[in-house]
């Protein structure tokens, strides 16, 4: 899986890179349209939690895909480099609305 990994960011660090590096700025506007939360339980596990009724449907039309994967892999970096869920683990949840 690694290099798998290494191999897709390689190949696509070009097209990720194109709007300047990947920084909590850059991707706010996307992280405020898909309204992620990110927590760590009693256990000290980082938990990512993904309310899709919460998505903000109307800003979704203004955030281009491109910048949605940004946001994605800038999380993912985020979240795989983040000590206690290394330590301890990660929770992924969703909320469907139903």
């Amino acid at each position: 899986r690694l290099e798998s990994y290494a191999g897709w960011m390689e190949d696509s660090s070009e097209d990720l890179m194109a709007k300047g590096p990947m920084t909590a700025d850059s991707v706010r506007k996307a992280w405020e349209m898909w309204k992620m939360k990110i927590s760590y339980d009693s256990q000290k596990r980082l938990v990512w939690w993904f309310d899709f009724e919460a998505i903000d449907l109307k800003e979704c039309k203004h955030i281009s895909p491109e910048d949605s994967l940004r946001l994605f892999v800038w999380l993912s970096h985020l979240i795989m480099f983040d000590e206690n869920a290394q330590k301890n683990g990660l929770l992924f949840a969703e909320d469907l609305a139903k």
